[in-house]
């Protein structure tokens, strides 16, 4: 017999759960957006604002997914994904008074757009290999949040308060998160999924 403890508990449904938080990241973008609100182009709200609107709409795209995974809708969901990371590198690099006059230099510019360009060219090569598909996604964020974390944890560059050590904890988190999901794909230890 199940537990009784277990009776009583909240179940947690996914749905409602991922509903919930893409309806936050709007929520959060809106007020980021307007905090912005009359301030340049590339400050660094802009840019943490709209890394909030690509998140949502990464969440968007993987709910529009049926029974079978659309090649566009997974693609433009991890491309989505993908563009909210390399929009939160671009914010840190902003609030840190960098690339706020010109653009960044040409590496950063690579690190910001070269991991969706590797989804939009792998990703539809890899439909059918569910796993590989895993482990290649979430190579390609560990990466994009290891240039994250390379940002937050570089000490030429003044960051004061708990915002950072905030961020510093969640990318870690998700970082680790990313791992050992690829490890688990790898092993086999997952079963077929939309993403």
């Amino acid at each position: 017999p199940p537990c009784p403890c277990l009776e009583s508990a909240m179940l947690l449904d996914v749905r409602t759960l991922f509903a919930v938080v893409t309806l936050v990241a709007l929520l959060m973008a809106g007020w980021i957006c307007f905090m912005a609100w009359g301030k340049p182009a590339r400050d660094a709200l802009w840019a943490w604002g709209l890394a909030l609107v690509a998140y949502a709409a990464s969440h968007v795209l993987f709910a529009m997914l049926g029974a079978g995974p659309s090649t566009g809708l997974v693609v433009a969901g991890n491309v989505a994904y993908s563009m909210a990371l390399a929009l939160m590198l671009l914010a840190l690099r902003r609030f840190d008074g960098l690339d706020t006059l010109s653009r960044p230099p040409v590496m950063v510019q690579l690190q910001l757009l070269l991991p969706a360009v590797l989804i939009v060219l792998l990703y539809p090569a890899l439909m059918e290999r569910y796993a590989a598909r895993v482990v290649t996604g979430s190579l390609i964020f560990s990466l994009q949040i290891g240039f994250i974390l390379r940002s937050l944890l570089d000490s030429s560059l003044p960051r004061h308060g708990r915002g950072r050590y905030i961020l510093l904890t969640a990318f870690f988190a998700l970082l680790a998160s990313l791992l050992l999901r690829a490890l688990a794909a790898a092993m086999g230890w997952v079963s077929t999924n939309d993403d």
